[in-house]
């Protein structure tokens, strides 16, 4: 078997049959594949809706759970798989028709351990885009070291690239049990590569849905914190992985630290933020601030690009992040506003 789709499904009634339809219009013989399902706790219709969707084809399984979270939820799933190749795919997300037959090929034919492809985000659940008929450009094949020394990931979520579970079974590479666990995984993933590329395909539609893994019941205040928290444990353990590479069986030098230095801070720049409009909890926030810093991971080495936002006021709002006093002044002001409210 050349490749096994995984999906961890919560609450996804309105999407997962559409997901599962778009997997059968990739032209792989269905021999050649499996989806391996597995339904986390769901408190909706979707364990019903997929058993029946998947009565009649051998080579998709369900499995029910209680809920695990996402990322033992996909351990698991990758534990499973058979397939020469994985890919993990979310439960609301779908594929172009024809797209990821043309990624496995190349996979196959090129005895590839990491094969990236291009994803955009989507409103609508029926984009009608078709995959192209060929790559025309010729493809660059490196080591994920050599690609990290001139370029930077152009995703860190686990839906864009197909990986050798042999790579992920030498390296014991599997998703830390914390809510942004794609980013470490991605870059052990691609750290640990001889041979990737990124294909100049799309190949996945990110469906902004309002249920999936990342969006849960609550405030927008609420989830916004909810997500500075896990950005801040996951950039700890990013950092971990640019300082002691070693403890990861992993090659890392200046130059590829360039990327991963990189994400960690911008990761960084936009949890204080969300931080400062937020949170009501002052003293939490400039405890985390000051671990960041004696960890030598703030003030931010990079400066940190903010969509649509003139290059001039860009540069400012670095500045006042990356300037303690002025942040702790923030907060202080932020906290006498917000109580009261």
């Amino acid at each position: 078997m050349y490749l096994s789709i995984l999906i961890p499904v919560f609450n996804a009634e309105n999407h997962i049959i559409n997901c599962l339809q778009s997997i059968l219009k990739q032209e792989i013989n269905s021999e050649d594949y499996e989806v391996l399902i597995i339904n986390d706790g769901s408190t909706d219709e979707s364990s019903r809706l997929i058993a029946d969707f998947v009565k009649d084809k051998p080579n998709m399984q369900l499995f029910d759970q209680n809920n695990k979270g996402n990322a033992a939820t996909r351990n698991s799933l990758v534990e499973m798989a058979q397939g020469t190749y994985v890919y993990c795919l979310d439960a609301d997300d779908y594929l172009i028709p024809g797209a990821l037959k043309k990624v496995l090929d190349f996979a196959l034919n090129n005895e590839m351990d990491f094969v990236g492809f291009h994803s955009s985000e989507t409103l609508r659940p029926d984009e009608n885009k078709l995959s192209s008929d060929h790559l025309n450009d010729a493809i660059l094949i490196s080591t994920g070291v050599e690609f990290l020394k001139e370029k930077s990931l152009p995703y860190v979520e686990v839906w864009w690239y197909l990986v050798s579970k042999k790579l992920l079974k030498d390296f014991q590479i599997g998703l830390d049990n914390i809510t942004m666990a794609d980013v470490i995984f991605t870059y052990k993933i691609v750290l640990s590569s001889r041979r990737m590329c990124v294909l100049p395909l799309q190949v996945h539609w990110y469906f902004q849905s309002p249920v999936s893994i990342m969006r849960t019941k609550g405030s927008i205040a609420e989830h916004k914190l909810r997500l500075a928290d896990a950005t801040y444990e996951m950039v700890l353990r990013l950092n971990d992985l640019i300082e002691k590479p070693e403890e990861f069986t992993l090659d890392t030098n200046v130059d590829v630290k360039k990327d991963l230095i990189l994400k960690r801070d911008y990761y960084s720049f936009f949890m204080i933020i969300k931080w400062l409009r937020f949170s009501r909890n002052s003293q939490k926030i400039k405890d985390k601030i000051t671990i960041l810093e004696q960890r030598s991971m703030y003030p931010f080495t990079s400066h940190v690009q903010i969509h649509k936002i003139p290059y001039f006021f860009e540069k400012i709002i670095n500045s006042v992040i990356n300037t303690k006093r002025i942040v702790f002044a923030l907060i202080w002001i932020s906290s006498i506003y917000k109580h009261k409210k």
